[in-house]
């Protein structure tokens, strides 16, 4: 069977910090032929790099804790979390973990495995993540994150 889709109008309805889209489309069914003109939203937000932090010697694992607005709508809002961040234009994923880990966690890391590349909520989100585990290198500061994201990130030691 050949599958097709076709996206026939795509509106963005907001565009900041991520975008927003209203995207009508065609899709070929499974019981065969076309579907009618589909409408869904989609949230742009791109490139994610992520990663566990291990301390294989103690055997803990480096998270963080913070904030995450959307989690309002079902809990308190704070998460326990793997460092994670946008890829910025011209950076690779791993440099992006590197980067993200030292300003959330403060830490450098080693010997980073690339785990696997997914969607991580493909019915909604247009989001793209490289999953990365590594050993912690040197502590270089405390973490939690840039004042010019408004971060304000708790990192500790969870044992495996």
């Amino acid at each position: 069977m050949s599958r097709k889709a076709k996206i026939l109008d795509r509106k963005v309805v907001y565009d900041g910090y991520f975008d927003f889209q209203d995207v009508t489309f065609l899709q070929t069914t499974f019981v065969g032929g076309m579907s009618r003109p589909i409408e869904r939203v989609v949230l742009n937000i791109g490139e994610i790099a992520a990663g566990l932090i291990v301390k294989r010697q103690e055997r803990r694992v480096v998270l963080i804790e913070q904030l995450r607005l959307p989690v309002l709508v079902h809990a308190d809002g704070w998460l326990i979390q793997v460092v994670a961040g946008r890829i910025d234009p011209g950076e690779s994923a791993e440099q992006a973990f590197r980067r993200e880990t030292l300003e959330e966690a403060g830490y450098e890391v080693e010997n980073i495995q690339n785990i696997h590349r997914f969607y991580p909520a493909s019915g909604t989100l247009a989001e793209h993540m490289t999953l990365f585990c590594a050993d912690a290198g040197a502590k270089m500061n405390n973490g939690g994150g840039t004042d010019d994201d408004d971060d304000d990130i708790r990192v500790f030691e969870w044992p495996i």
